[in-house]
């Protein structure tokens, strides 16, 4: 069973305060929750830089019949890769993870004796603007080679010959230097696409609704087994009663409230 911290809200660390902000939106009901997720992102944890790879972030808020949760995770853990899709298979890849995001009463199954539903289910894939792998063809020159037919013509055969091996030769190299400068372009793009391809999160919310929210004891988690990159879930708790600060590995298999 993984070992809660429970500490003071002030003494939580900071990417909580804002997740708490969030906390007023319970006033107006699964609504507000939501609209209050898809557009509060916490700016905090994005400020802070906080994005590790195989380490997520779930924030869990219970009020009344309410149960709110946040996840927000590197889109690596997700679909292994943090750019807007390329291909047939990345595509794929984002459509089958967004297939698993929206069931989020299996990633996060709350204590059945709770009688909850889910609500509703936001999902924000951060991926950027995309930049195709694939590279056009470098433009042929059209090469054309001088004949020396017909008659009044100026050049001897043996001046014929003279020159075009000299055109030969310098078309050679113009296409030698051509291509050198494209294999290098595509090496800097090569080299920029993975040495410096900005981080992307993805953001995931659920609302729930609990029938019997004093029976409301934990949540099952189905996050890990959906996600093998997944590593690690830094979960912050808040409810009327509690603050609680904990991190789930994938042994953990349930959050106890």
């Amino acid at each position: 069973m993984p070992r809660s911290i429970k500490r003071p809200l002030t003494s939580l660390p900071l990417t909580v305060l804002p997740f708490a902000a969030l906390l007023c939106a319970l006033a107006l009901g699964p609504l507000g929750l939501s609209s209050s997720l898809a557009h509060n992102e916490d700016e905090h944890y994005r400020q802070q830089g906080a994005h590790v790879h195989g380490v997520g972030q779930l924030n869990v808020a219970v009020d009344g019949s309410a149960l709110l949760v946040e996840l927000i995770s590197p889109a690596m853990d997700l679909v292994g890769f943090e750019h807007a899709p390329r291909n047939e298979a990345q595509r794929t890849a984002v459509a089958e993870a967004r297939s698993r995001l929206e069931q989020g009463d299996q990633l996060f199954a709350p204590s059945a004796v709770a009688d909850c539903s889910l609500q509703s289910a936001e999902i924000d894939f951060d991926l950027g603007t995309g930049v195709s792998e694939d590279h056009a063809p470098a433009q042929h020159r059209d090469q054309h080679r001088w004949q020396g037919q017909g008659q009044g013509q100026d050049h001897t055969s043996a001046q014929h010959d003279l020159e075009q091996e000299q055109e030969q030769e310098q078309e050679h190299e113009h296409e030698h230097e051509h291509e050198h400068e494209h294999e290098h372009e595509h090496e800097h793009e090569h080299a920029d696409d993975h040495g410096h391809e900005s981080h992307a999160d993805v953001y995931a919310s659920y609302v729930f609704d609990c029938r019997q929210p004093l029976k409301l004891k934990a949540l099952s988690i189905g996050y890990f087994p959906a996600f093998p990159r997944a590593e690690k879930l830094q979960v912050q708790l808040i409810s009327e009663t509690q603050q609680t600060a904990i991190e789930l590995t994938r042994t953990d298999q349930r959050l106890d409230f």
